[in-house]
């Protein structure tokens, strides 16, 4: 089964270094195959035979084991990332000054955020929960931080839940997987 993992927080400027060419070997190691990875912000793929709980808890631990801070991260099997992707609005494909996805953690309280969510006043951007990922898109900002999405990403109790990525890497990911 192909996997997308998609770490959090990682290697933004001095901060919170992960080597992707390490954690590429790493990962193989685990006996996982085909890792790749795209950029250098925590967007991995790989092939394993195990389930999905098990390849979670494998990577926890090697997250752990080798780094000195915590990692949140989102794991989703192909079959799952693509079929968010097929379901995503027509507004996902329109030419906007900013379009993102904030990708559920494993460890994600989605019930909560959901209903946070639905409190938003969002006058000039969309918003489509998926299964995956929250998908948002602001029709007048190109900067994530004026974005109410943006404020909600910064609040604590909600910050490792979510994982960002904008939508030029989500779309590569799709034509990455197999």
């Amino acid at each position: 089964m192909q996997y997308v993992l998609l770490l959090r927080s990682v290697n933004l400027g001095k901060l919170r270094k992960v080597s992707m060419p390490e954690l590429k070997k790493r990962l193989a190691a685990l006996g996982y195959e085909n890792v790749t990875s795209y950029i250098n912000s925590g967007n991995l793929l790989f092939v394993s035979s195990r389930d999905k709980t098990t390849v979670a808890q494998e990577i926890t631990e090697l997250l752990a084991e080798h780094y000195d801070f915590e990692i949140p991260f989102s794991l989703l099997t192909a079959d799952e990332y693509r079929e968010d992707a097929h379901n995503l609005p027509e507004w996902w494909n329109e030419d906007m000054p900013r379009l993102d996805a904030m990708f559920f953690t494993i460890d994600a309280d989605r019930d909560a955020l959901a209903a946070e969510l639905e409190t938003l006043d969002v006058p000039d951007e969309v918003l489509h929960i998926g299964t995956c990922a929250v998908y948002f898109g602001n029709y007048s900002t190109p900067d994530y931080k004026k974005a109410q999405y943006g404020k909600f990403m910064s609040k604590k109790a909600f910050a490792n839940q979510l994982t960002l990525r904008n939508a030029k890497t989500c779309n590569k990911i799709l034509d990455l997987l197999d």
